[in-house]
């Protein structure tokens, strides 16, 4: 039980870094490429700072064309080879859970009237989200600020 706990820990956190990375190299020409013109279209195209909420989520890019689907799967793809199935399995369904989380709550974020409005703790990751969105390099995790937090691009400013 001691080493599946340890496990869950560090899988949320190895994920939270793997998502602020990802974000970050998303943000980057330089080292982006195919993901930073991929992503620059969420930023320029769907939600540019003049309009960062809309009444319905444009979904101009299919679930299959996105970039970091892939990532995911070959990450699991190199944890399904490294892990033994049991500990693999909890890595899978922690993640697909963290995933579909932030997914849902990145869709939230740029509604004008969402689900989890009523909520103090989402209007406020919707706000740090929304700040991203005008300082790209800032606030890159969805969910958990702390990758953000460590590497000192977490950025709270008030409205």
């Amino acid at each position: 039980m001691i080493l599946e706990l340890i496990l869950i820990i560090n899988t949320y956190y190895f994920i939270n870094l793997g998502e602020y990375i990802l974000h970050y190299i998303s943000h980057s020409p330089k080292y982006g490429s195919i993901i930073y013109k991929w992503h620059r279209d969420h930023h320029v195209i769907e939600f540019p700072p003049s309009k960062l909420t809309k009444d319905i989520y444009p979904n101009t890019i299919p679930r299959y064309q996105n970039i970091y689907l892939y990532f995911i799967i070959l990450w699991w793809m190199m944890m399904y080879h490294i892990l033994p199935f049991y500990y693999f399995k909890i890595l899978f369904i922690e993640s697909s859970i963290y995933f579909v989380i932030i997914d849902r709550l990145h869709t939230s974020y740029h509604l004008n009237d969402s689900i989890f409005e009523r909520s103090k703790w989402f209007r406020e990751k919707k706000r740090l989200h929304l700040l991203h969105h005008k300082k790209t390099l800032y606030n890159l995790n969805l969910l958990d600020f702390t990758s953000d937090k460590l590497l000192k691009s977490y950025k709270n400013e008030n409205k």
